[in-house]
């Protein structure tokens, strides 16, 4: 008996960290794939920072993470099925009946089943297409702007830059927050859902492409109002001091 206890209770932590497993993968596959992804299939290897708005990232990992529970879905479900495998000679002959009985409903909801999928899979491409192509290059004397109007990409200079905007974010994790305001009214955050530079630090990557605005005149607005709760975040004191810096302070 207690033999038993013990293999239900390996069975069970076999089983909590298998799902432990499945969670983790759940929240990191979908993004670190985008990411990956995304960057190569820009064409784009050499720049300072490369972002990708939030939206546009948001509607990729969701697409991304539904499609990977699916699959994980579809693999419990083929496991599954390979252990009620042992089904008698009656139990298929019930479901022809069944099946031979309801033959029309069958088919009315095979053919809704197709259109749900085919309408699932139209919008999936739609919006990856739309989280892959869109996002912001920003090299060293070029701003490239790429959306679903603009596939080739909208190249700006750096003149091009009317003001600067710079602060702490309000949301619970009060981080730093980097905007640029284009002459024709564009405003691009820098620092978005995801980003990539030439620097383990983007802060770094930041602060080189604020010094080069500068330079030309370009004129920065900073907003102080949550410094303090940014201060109070235990943040690695190398990251804390390149804010400061980018903030002047």
């Amino acid at each position: 008996m207690k033999t038993n206890y013990i293999i239900l209770f390996l069975k069970g932590i076999g089983k909590f960290i298998l799902a432990l497993m499945l969670i983790v993968i759940m929240a990191i596959v979908p993004m670190a794939f985008f990411a990956i992804t995304s960057n190569l299939l820009s064409g784009y290897e050499d720049y300072v920072i490369y972002s990708t708005p939030s939206i546009s990232f948001g509607i990729a990992i969701v697409i991304i993470y539904i499609w990977l529970l699916i699959l994980l879905i579809r693999i419990f479900s083929w496991r599954i099925g390979k252990k009620n495998q042992t089904d008698t000679k009656n139990e298929k002959e019930l479901v022809n009946i069944v099946n031979s009985e309801t033959e029309k409903p069958k088919v009315i909801e095979f053919r809704y089943k197709n259109q749900i999928v085919f309408t699932f899979i139209l919008i999936s491409i739609l919006g990856l297409f739309y989280g892959y192509r869109t996002f912001n290059v920003i090299t060293e004397d070029k701003i490239i702007v790429h959306n679903i109007l603009n596939l080739s990409g909208k190249v700006y200079d750096y003149s091009d830059v009317s003001e600067i905007y710079t602060g702490i974010s309000k949301d619970k994790d009060h981080n730093l927050y980097y905007k640029i305001e284009l002459k024709d009214g564009k405003i691009i955050n820098l620092i978005s859902a995801s980003i990539d530079s030439d620097n383990d630090a983007y802060e770094l990557s930041i602060e080189h492409i604020d010094e080069k605005l500068l330079q030309i005149g370009v004129r920065k607005n900073i907003d102080f109002t949550n410094l303090s709760k940014f201060e109070d975040k235990d943040y690695n004191e190398e990251y804390a001091e390149n804010v400061k810096r980018i903030l002047g302070r």
